[in-house]
């Protein structure tokens, strides 16, 4: 699977699946070491695997990856108001 950089369209790097686990569960709100116990890995794995996704999608922080999680489609978007606001843009 390749996807596309957050900061630079113009260069795609593969996630492995597991990187896109990491950064599913980081998104929805998961501290490190609940995603290790969640996939069962160590945290340090997580954590391995989170600053390997990081710097492909060349984000820095918890809410850029959380943007570019629901932006490429690895999650959806949890708030009501984001819905309703797409309703009526419809």
């Amino acid at each position: 699977q390749r996807i596309q950089s957050v900061n630079n369209p113009h260069i795609t790097r593969p996630l492995s699946p597991r990187e896109v686990q990491v950064v599913a569960c980081l998104a929805q709100g998961n501290q490190i070491q609940a995603v290790g116990n969640l996939l069962g890995i160590s945290p340090k794995t997580a954590s391995t695997h989170l600053y390997r996704a990081v710097r492909k999608l060349g984000i820095h922080n918890r809410a850029d990856l959380t943007c570019a999680a629901i932006r490429l489609g690895y999650i959806l978007c949890p708030c009501p108001a984001h819905a309703v606001k797409s309703e009526v843009m419809s």
